[in-house]
């Protein structure tokens, strides 16, 4: 089984390094060659089980390159091993794969190494260490590249089997960069042996059940990626322990719940992730890209705004409205004091007395409650027994008999004082 590739911290300093060939130099093993064709070793970015990875120039185009240089002294199947790994990477060309340059095999020497191109950034397990946590949005971001380019690996039949953040590079633009399909199985008839051979390489936190008995499938790409995801929502992989534990939690137990670990998550979310993690194959999504759309959906629907609900929603007057109210508020006061007023008893209002001299106004009524005002003259007396009347028409409507309403409404007659004739 491969070892993990372990990129140094200084990954991502391939520029400044290149600068100063003498301090490049001297953190080269001493059995390391300087140069290697028209490429000059810089420095050591990382080490594998059976390669190494160097951060190399070419001489005349002065142009950064990342070597992976086979070690001397390996089995020949070993070395058929790296043949195939290049084989494979240099048949893949795709924005989100890292692209091979160049091949050479020295068979005199036993020299083997794959010119490759150079990703300055590092790896995501550089930018986000055992432990961290993303959000999922950042997440989709990294799941939508690596999503792609396995997408494109499977339809050119190629399963890559060792999917982890220390295979997905960080580009020059900052996009990123699927890496080392050195143990990646060919998914086609004629290649038998092959695939059996490497069905069991790759790292044990990230692999399928299936590819762990020896039968891997697009959809163990899946199950790693779903494990990926699974280890950035929460900061821990799903299943930990001795490697035999770890082997038997893949194939027989269940993934801990992600919402106990991380009790915000949106349910939709969590169950996109579980299914990618399902012990069966044919369980999982038909294709990764089914399993990026899917988070994606999942994600939407959990970012989109809610609307508030109608008894919650406050909605403040506007000064119309308020001016409005405030002069209906004002009328009605005026008409309830009127109707207060012309409701009191003629003994409870108070009297207004006339001026000597001064007829009454026209507004004030005789005698009786609808009869005509009286002359402006003084009254003169009437024979004994005579009695005149004077009514209007409508007293006959308004008789005596009317309601108690209208005799509330009786005003008080106060007679003008008699004029003295000359």
């Amino acid at each position: 089984m491969e070892q993990p590739l372990s990129f140094s911290a200084e990954a991502d300093q391939g520029e400044g390094a290149s600068s100063e060939p003498e301090e490049g130099e001297q953190r080269l093993p001493p059995e390391v060659p300087r140069e290697l064709g028209p490429y000059r070793l810089v420095r050591l970015l990382g080490r594998g089980g059976f390669a190494e990875v160097y951060l190399g120039e070419h001489r005349y185009l002065r142009t950064e390159v990342a070597i992976k240089l086979l070690r001397t002294g390996l089995a020949p199947e070993i070395v058929r091993r790296f043949c195939a790994e290049a084989r494979i990477a240099a048949h893949l060309r795709h924005p989100h794969i890292v692209s091979i340059f160049d091949f050479v095999l020295l068979e005199e020497s036993g020299t083997a190494f794959l010119v490759m191109e150079y990703a300055p950034g590092g790896t995501l397990r550089q930018r986000h260490p055992r432990g961290s946590r993303l959000h999922p949005a950042t997440i989709l971001g990294y799941l939508q590249q690596i999503g792609s380019a396995l997408d494109y690996a499977h339809r050119q039949q190629c399963i890559h089997c060792d999917i982890k953040p220390e295979n997905m590079l960080i580009g020059r633009d900052g996009s990123l960069l699927l890496s080392d399909f050195g143990i990646a199985a060919l998914a086609r008839q004629g290649e038998p042996d092959w695939q059996q051979a490497e069905a069991i390489a790759g790292t044990l936190a990230y692999m399928a059940p299936e590819q762990l008995a020896g039968q891997p499938q697009f959809a163990s790409d899946q199950y790693a990626l779903g494990v990926v995801v699974y280890e950035w929502l929460c900061g821990v992989c799903p299943f930990r322990g001795s490697p035999a534990e770890v082997l038997a939690q893949h194939v027989h137990a269940p993934p801990p719940p992600l919402r106990q670990r991380v009790p915000g998550l949106p349910p939709a979310l969590v169950a996109v992730v579980e299914r990618a993690l399902a012990k069966q194959p044919e369980a999982r999504f038909a294709t990764v890209l089914e399993f990026v759309q899917a988070y994606e959906r999942a994600l939407g629907q959990a970012l989109r705004p809610r609307p508030l609900r109608p008894q919650l929603q406050v909605v403040r007057p506007t000064r119309r409205a308020l001016m409005v109210g405030i002069t209906g508020l004002a009328a009605s006061g005026l008409l309830g004091g009127g109707l207060a007023w012309l409701a009191l008893s003629p003994q409870q209002r108070p009297g207004r007395s006339a001026l000597p001299g001064c007829p009454l106004p026209l507004s004030q009524p005789t005698g009786h409650p609808f009869q005509a005002p009286a002359q402006s003259t003084p009254a003169i007396s009437a024979p004994h027994g005579q009695h005149h009347e004077s009514h209007d028409s409508s007293s006959s409507f308004f008789s005596s008999s009317s309601s108690e309403f209208a005799q509330a409404l009786t005003p008080v007659i106060v007679p003008s004082p008699p004029v003295a004739r000359p």
